[in-house]
């Protein structure tokens, strides 16, 4: 009797691409991933061939008037204005060991599994942590959770907040007290000061519609949530039947602002006040470069006894720039209440 021998490197295959399929998709901000019109624009350009840089043009809005009527058109054309911007890839890699054949009582394909699972978790959190450091324009950030008690962020000319009622949009370093809460007018402010913007932020439309998003840490979303105004608007505020990812695990919306909690939002210390800096997003606020899906190795160790199972991905992302400027994104601090 014959016996069926499944090829190793197969096996390796399914594993590698179960490794990257299930790690996107476990990234909360997969469901911002897209194309130009999304907030967080994907690019592919190496998965397929050799290089560590792609380049990558940033949509502008076209500007001015137009022609009425049978005017001449020829010579009044605009400029189609394009820019661009670099992103440079990197590797990164993680890895797990079993401990030996006396101390493991699960068999190698349990092995394996546990080794996907815990991978993945792995790859999404630390993707996700690199996507908030990325977007808020970390400049130094203390400790691996992502949460830091002392903070600064770069480009501080997208920072809006609420200083006891008034909107500012200066760097809030010393004048932050506990009152400065998020409110629905902050989050009004934020998308109108988005619209006014030079270049503008581009909304993220879906059926029609122009939408922007804000994440938000959970500290702000149980301030928000005490909001009357808030609270009453949200009967109404969602789209009925919307399937769309960008709507999916939404906690609510404010005036066409979608609004999302995630717990990797940065913590600051502001002038003593515990702060959130929430983020405020059009499309192609960011970007993702993968230079191909994840790599998966195993190999024994200690003459056989282990086995060492390592995955690496090539990657980076960048926060979209515009002449020194954000392109799409803004900083939106909030004083919370610290609830850990």
């Amino acid at each position: 009797m014959s016996e069926t021998i499944f090829n190793a490197g197969l096996e390796v295959t399914r594993w590698r691409k179960e490794l990257f399929t299930q790690a996107k998709n476990d990234t909360y901000f997969s469901r911002f991933f897209g194309g130009a019109d999304s907030a967080i624009q994907v690019l592919t350009d190496l998965k397929g061939g050799k290089g560590h840089k792609v380049r990558f043009g940033l949509k502008m809005k076209i500007e001015g008037s137009g022609i009425t009527g049978d005017s001449t058109l020829a010579g009044n054309e605009v400029a189609l204005d394009t820019y661009f911007q670099e992103i440079t890839l990197d590797q990164l890699r993680q890895g797990v060991l079993s401990s030996g054949k006396m101390a493991d009582k699960k068999t190698l394909v349990d092995f394996r599994k546990e080794a996907l699972d815990s991978l993945k978790i792995w790859f999404a959190e630390t993707m996700e942590r690199d996507l908030v450091d990325t977007l808020t324009g970390a400049t130094s950030v203390a400790g691996a959770s992502g949460n830091v008690s002392t903070y600064s962020f770069a480009n501080n000319s997208h920072t809006i907040w609420n200083d006891n009622g008034s909107i500012l949009t200066t760097t809030p370093a010393s004048a932050m007290v506990a009152a400065d809460v998020i409110t629905p007018e902050l989050i009004s402010a934020a998308k109108a000061r988005a619209k006014l913007k030079n270049p503008k932020f581009r909304p993220i439309r879906q059926n029609g519609k122009d939408y922007y998003v804000m994440i938000l840490h959970p500290e702000s979303v149980h301030q928000l949530k005490q909001n009357a105004t808030y609270i009453n608007a949200q009967q109404y505020a969602m789209p009925r039947g919307s399937d769309n990812p960008l709507f999916t695990g939404a906690i609510g919306m404010w005036d066409g602002v979608i609004l999302h909690e995630h717990d990797q939002i940065h913590v600051s210390t502001i002038n003593s006040v515990n702060a959130n800096l929430n983020l405020f997003l059009g499309a192609q606020a960011g970007v993702v470069a993968f230079g191909g899906d994840h790599n998966w190795h195993e190999e024994t160790v200690d003459r056989g006894n282990k086995l060492s199972i390592s995955a690496s991905i090539i990657y980076e992302m960048a926060k979209c720039n515009f002449n020194s400027s954000d392109f799409a994104s803004m900083v939106v601090p909030c004083a919370a209440t610290s609830l850990y």
